[in-house]
Order: C-alpha cells, then sequence, then structure tokens
C-alpha cells in the first residue's frame, strides 16, 4: 500500500477528522472512498457507454430485417432476366409465354 501527502487547510482537516470519529471512521478511509470512488465513476461511466452502444447497434440491426432476399415470383424473375440481358433495357416476355 502506498503513502500520499496532501496539504490541506488545518480547519478543514479538524473539521473531518470531528466528522469521522462521529461516523466511525478515519480521515484516512474517507480519502480512500473518495480517490476510489472516483476512479470506479470512469470505469462505470465507460461500461455504460459501451453498453449503451451495444444496445444501440442491436437496435440498428434489428431495423436492417436482416435475412435471406425475398424470393421472387417465376414472371418476376425472368423479367429481371431480361432487363439484365438487354442493353436497351427491359423487354417483356413474348406473349403465350
Amino acid at each position: 500500500m502506498s503513502n500520499l501527502t496532501i496539504t490541506i487547510d488545518d480547519e478543514l482537516l479538524r473539521a473531518a477528522r470531528v466528522k469521522a470519529v462521529q461516523q466511525g471512521t478515519s480521515v484516512n478511509e474517507v480519502c480512500r472512498q473518495a480517490i476510489a470512488a472516483f476512479v470506479l465513476e470512469d470505469e462505470a461511466q465507460a461500461a455504460a457507454q459501451a453498453q449503451a452502444r451495444a444496445r444501440a447497434f442491436l437496435d440498428f440491426t434489428r431495423r436492417l430485417k436482416l435475412g435471406p432476399a425475398p424470393r421472387l415470383a417465376r414472371d418476376a424473375l425472368y423479367d429481371e432476366m431480361l432487363a439484365e440481358r438487354s442493353p436497351g433495357g427491359a423487354r417483356r416476355r413474348p406473349a403465350g409465354r
């Protein structure tokens, strides 16, 4: 465990010691808890941000409705095939086919 030296106003330290004794703790413990809360606050914020990003990604993928492409009916497939082959655009099927 490391030692930490801080500079603090005498009256503030005296008041902190009195309050710590009243609460059954020490100024050292209050400082340790404050530093731990300070560090954990950043970690909790980072975790919350990561969770929010994951939630947004899941919402996005649900809106995409991923899955197989819809099947085309036989006539639509034939029309699409003709449109791809013809240089002038889509041609209709001959009547009777």
